[in-house]
C-alpha cells in the first residue's frame, strides 16, 4: 500500500498539470484582504459555457490593498478540460484589460472540507463495503495542511465515525473499523443530514464523498430534497457506485442524480464485485481537483464597476462570465467566497430533472404518452375507414324530371267558366264561379288543369 500511496500524489499533480501551457506568465501570488475596507467583494453574472464545456462553480474574491486592485476567482469543472488562454477586461471599458494569469490547483493549497459517507447497508455487501473503504483510504491517505476529513457510515441511521480532521492515519483507522450493518438503507434521509453536517462546517469549499451501491428504502424523502440542500450549503456532492452484479447496474443512478445536480461528478468501478484500481484513482483525484486559479492585477489605481472574464479551451470551446466588483463590502455569511453554479438550468432542465425524480413518475408519464399515441393513431384508422364507407354506400344522384313550361308570358287568370266544357272526370263546379287556370306543357302538349 505504501508504493501504491508514494505513486498517487506525483501523478494527481501530472494530470492536474495537462493542458496548462508553459507559458503562462509569473505574477505573485494573491494575497486575501485583512480588512472590510480593502475587501472586494464580488457577484458572479452572465455565465456561458460554449462548445462542451463541463458544469462546474466559479467563486471570486479581490483586494485593494496594495498599489493596484488584485482578484482571484476559483474556477472549479467536474471533469478535466485544458485550458489554453485567459482574457479579463473591464466591462464597461473593453479596452483596459488587466494583466492575468492561470495555474491548476496544487494539493497543497487546497482548502476543502471532505465529509466520507460510506454505505454499509446488507451483509451480503460486505466485501463491496471493505473495497469501498481502502479505495477512500488510498485516496485520502495523505491531507493537505488546510484540508479537513471526516468519515460517516449509515444504514438506517447516521453514525460520525470521525470529526473534521487534518489526521490521515486517524482518518485510516475510522474507515477501518466500518462493518456491514442493517439491510434496510435510507439513503436520502441520510445523505440530507450529511450535507446538513458538512454545511455547517466552516470552510471555503465543502464536498460529501458518497461510496454506495445506489439502493434506497425511502419513503418521505426524495433526491429532489438532498439537492436543493447541497446547493443552499454549497455542499458538492461526488459519488462512487460499487455494484454486485450486472442487474445492480440501474441502481446507481440514484447516485448520478445526486452528483449531476450539485455540480459534483459520480464515478463508476471497473466492474461488478471490484474496487478502484491504481489508475482510476488518480482519475478521481485528477477530477476532484479540475479547474484553474485565475489571477489578475489591474494596470491603474481604481476600481472598476465590473470586470469581463473569459477562458479559452481547445477546439474553439469557451468559459465567459462577468465579475461585478464592490470595494470595501464583506463578504456574505462567514466571510468564504459565494459559490456559483456553472451550468444549464433553464426551463428544460428542470421538467427533466421533476420527470426522472421518482420512478414511478416517470414510468406514469411515458405509459400515458404511449396510451395517447395509440389511441390517437387508432381514431385516425376509424374515421379513414367511417369516410370510405360513407363514400361507397352513397348512390348516385338521380337525374331531375323536366321543368313544366308556361306557354304564354301572361296568361289569363281569372275565366267564365262554362259547365258543359268540364270533362265528366271533373269535379262539377258551379256556373259562374271563377277559378285560377293554369297553362302548363307536357311534354309538348297544351292542356289545362284545375287547381
Amino acid at each position: 500500500m505504501s508504493s501504491s500511496r508514494g505513486k498517487l500524489l506525483p501523478a494527481l499533480v501530472v494530470c492536474a498539470c495537462i493542458g496548462f501551457p508553459g507559458g503562462t506568465q509569473s505574477q505573485t501570488p494573491f494575497v486575501p484582504a485583512t480588512n472590510i475596507r480593502d475587501n472586494i467583494a464580488t457577484t458572479i453574472e452572465n455565465i456561458r459555457l460554449l462548445r462542451g464545456v463541463p458544469d462546474g462553480t466559479v467563486s471570486c474574491r479581490g483586494n485593494r490593498a496594495g498599489p493596484r486592485p488584485t482578484i482571484r476567482c476559483d474556477v472549479r469543472y467536474v471533469d478535466n478540460i485544458a485550458v489554453t488562454g485567459i482574457e479579463i477586461t473591464e466591462r464597461d471599458n473593453p479596452a483596459n484589460a488587466w494583466t492575468a494569469s492561470f495555474r491548476p490547483f496544487m494539493h497543497e493549497e487546497d482548502e476543502t472540507a471532505y465529509l466520507l459517507l460510506i454505505d454499509r447497508s446488507n451483509a451480503s455487501r460486505a466485501e463491496s463495503i471493505r473495497r469501498s473503504t481502502q479505495d477512500l483510504a488510498e485516496l485520502f491517505f495523505q491531507i493537505a495542511v488546510k484540508q479537513r476529513v471526516a468519515v460517516a457510515a449509515f444504514d438506517t441511521k447516521l453514525e460520525i465515525l470521525q470529526k473534521f480532521t487534518g489526521d490521515g492515519k486517524a482518518v485510516a483507522a475510522a474507515l477501518d473499523k466500518i462493518r456491514p450493518g442493517a439491510n434496510t438503507t435510507e439513503l436520502y434521509r441520510l445523505s440530507l443530514e450529511a450535507v446538513q453536517t458538512l454545511g455547517q462546517f466552516d470552510a471555503p469549499r465543502k464536498v460529501l464523498v458518497i461510496a454506495s451501491d445506489g439502493k434506497f428504502d425511502d419513503t418521505a424523502y426524495r433526491h429532489n430534497q438532498v439537492a436543493q440542500e447541497a446547493n443552499r450549503a454549497n455542499v458538492r456532492i461526488v459519488t462512487i457506485g460499487y455494484y454486485e452484479n450486472a442487474a445492480d447496474v440501474r441502481d446507481l443512478q440514484s447516485l448520478r442524480r445526486l452528483s449531476g445536480d450539485t455540480r459534483g461528478f459520480f464515478f463508476e468501478t471497473p466492474g461488478a464485485q471490484r474496487g478502484l484500481t491504481p489508475r482510476g484513482r488518480n482519475e478521481f483525484l485528477a477530477r476532484l481537483h479540475a479547474g484553474v486559479i485565475v489571477e489578475a492585477e489591474a494596470l491603474a489605481r481604481g476600481v472598476p464597476p465590473a470586470l469581463r472574464v473569459s477562458l479559452r479551451h481547445p477546439q474553439g470551446a469557451t468559459t465567459s462570465f462577468a465579475v461585478v466588483l464592490r470595494a470595501g463590502v464583506a463578504n456574505p455569511g462567514s466571510g468564504n467566497d459565494p459559490t456559483t453554479p456553472m451550468g444549464d438550468e433553464g426551463f428544460l432542465h428542470r421538467a427533466l430533472s421533476w420527470i426522472v425524480e421518482d420512478f414511478t413518475r416517470t414510468a406514469a408519464i411515458l405509459i400515458g404518452t404511449v396510451i395517447l399515441l395509440f389511441g390517437s393513431l387508432i381514431s385516425g384508422f376509424a374515421w379513414r375507414s367511417s369516410r370510405r364507407g360513407v363514400a361507397k354506400a352513397e348512390p348516385e344522384p338521380v337525374a331531375p324530371a323536366p321543368t313544366p313550361q308556361l306557354l304564354h308570358e301572361e296568361p289569363p287568370t281569372h275565366v267564365e267558366v262554362d259547365a258543359a266544357e268540364i270533362p265528366a272526370q271533373a269535379r262539377p263546379m258551379e256556373a259562374g264561379q271563377a277559378g285560377p287556370i293554369a297553362w302548363l306543357e307536357f311534354n309538348g302538349e297544351p292542356g289545362t288543369v284545375p287547381i
